[in-house]
């Protein structure tokens, strides 16, 4: 008579394929990664986890592992790395993956790269431009389904996203965690989540609070790195990416999550946008104008796509010098308010062209331009700018109109005393263009910083 069994007893009973490890891939975190062999002779890579420390550690570490197989197990996507078999009643406890050609990471690797003093990490490469994007679209379609399927993955960087017959696929959830749960457990607060160049300021203060825009500054920052062969330790130099890529780079990447894209899906819209070729057959400026005035007709929703355009677009003349002086305060106003960083770029553009020689009637154009665009705003970097280029532009054109436009933001300015040391420290910065300004400024009434530098 056969006996009823059990499931526990079905499962010893399962048998599992012998896996020998052959040589070290990596090794690191929680876990080593060797290059193995199963029974049948195929080559595989297989994960183990370290087992050190106190039994309380040891059985955190066991959660976390197991996390991570759950968190990819649960994934089903052609660019998620499967898992071929797991066995957490050995120690140490595995799980198997396919092998990979390499990383990202490898494919960053400059030819005879030389290990940088700053990051630590060897000198890299950018990616050309068609491979970045063909890669880096591949990759945000797997985390797209993986927050799809509720898992945040919190560790995105080059070194996980390796690559089985060309295609990239994302690994190592050993930080993902469910969207939506409570559970704290697996999470210390102000603990290092993920890589420091490549993990949102928020995990480093608060990991468990962390949501899906984590993910986005992470993906960003990979971009860039993809886009331009540099590390982004400390920060980025945007002239770097080819323009069309500097706004998403630059949205994704900001320290405040509600800045950033709200969700890697509309990331992906707006990369789809990128490479789509939509507006490719109309020149930024007059594509630039179109939305001037449906924004100045009411349709505030084209602020953001009037925005990108502007950023994408830095190194166009005619857009900056000819469409964006034209813009009327209400269309700026509603910039500044709704993209304050990508307005900030914007200036920060603008002011490097400004710092030429133009016709007499053109600085006037750049003066009222300016004087819309300090009122447009409260941010105090973009409206020292605007102070400063005002008295130079004034100052070097000998134009009354620009000094009068300068005299008037500076009267609206000295009524908050911290412009004060700003305004000071621009007039001992160009100590030549006092005299310009010198009778404008004494018809006010003045801090008496300013004062004792006039009489000096």
């Amino acid at each position: 008579m056969r006996s009823e069994s059990t499931p526990s007893d079905d499962l010893k009973r399962t048998t599992m394929p012998t896996y020998t490890r052959v040589t070290l891939i990596n090794s690191g975190g929680q876990g080593e990664v060797w290059r193995g062999t199963a029974d049948d002779g195929t080559e595989v890579a297989i994960k183990y986890l370290t087992i050190a420390g106190p039994p309380a550690q040891q059985a955190l570490d066991r959660a976390r592992f197991q996390k991570e197989i759950t968190c990819q197990t649960s994934l089903l996507h052609e660019n998620v790395m499967p898992i071929l078999a797991v066995n957490m009643a050995v120690d140490p406890p595995f799980f198997v993956m396919p092998v990979a050609d390499g990383s990202l990471r490898d494919r960053l690797l400059a030819p005879g790269s030389t290990v940088s003093a700053t990051t630590g990490l060897p000198t890299g490469r950018a990616l050309p431009e068609a491979e970045a994007v063909a890669i880096f679209d591949k990759v945000v379609d797997a985390v797209v389904y993986a927050h799809s399927e509720g898992v945040l993955h919190r560790d995105l960087k080059p070194e996980n996203i390796l690559f089985i017959g060309g295609e990239p696929m994302l690994s190592d959830f050993g930080l993902g965690r469910r969207m939506f749960s409570g559970s704290t457990t697996l999470t210390l607060t102000n603990a290092a989540m993920g890589t420091f160049a490549y993990g949102a300021p928020e995990q480093f203060t608060n990991a468990h609070a962390a949501d899906e825009r984590a993910d986005v500054f992470a993906l960003g920052r990979i971009f860039y790195e993809m886009l331009t062969g540099q590390f982004a330790f400390v920060g980025m130099d945007l002239n770097l990416v080819p323009a069309k890529f500097r706004y998403i780079i630059m949205k994704a990447t900001q320290n405040q999550p509600a800045q950033r894209f709200t969700s890697v899906s509309e990331m992906q819209r707006e990369l789809a946008l990128l490479t789509s070729g939509g507006d490719a057959l109309m020149a930024p400026g007059e594509r630039a104008k179109e939305l001037v005035q449906h924004v100045a007709a009411g349709a505030t929703g084209e602020v953001p796509a009037l925005a990108r355009l502007l950023v994408e677009n830095t190194e166009d003349l005619q857009l900056y010098l000819h469409v964006l002086p034209g813009t009327p305060a209400t269309v700026l106003a509603a910039l500044a308010v709704q993209t304050p960083t990508e307005f900030r770029e914007i200036m920060r553009v603008f002011d490097r062209y400004a710092d030429s020689g133009f016709p007499w009637s053109f600085t006037d154009t750049l003066a009222t331009f300016l004087r819309a665009a300090f009122r447009a705003t409260s941010d105090l970097e973009i409206r020292q700018q605007i102070i400063e280029r005002l008295l130079v532009l004034g100052f070097s054109h000998n134009r009354f109109f620009v000094r009068s436009a300068f005299l008037e933001v500076v009267s609206e300015a000295f009524r908050d005393p911290v412009y004060t040391p700003i305004i000071a420290g621009i007039l001992r910065g160009h100590p030549d263009a006092i005299d310009f300004v010198r009778d404008g400024l004494e018809e006010m009434s003045l801090p008496q910083v300013i004062l004792d530098l006039l009489a000096a």
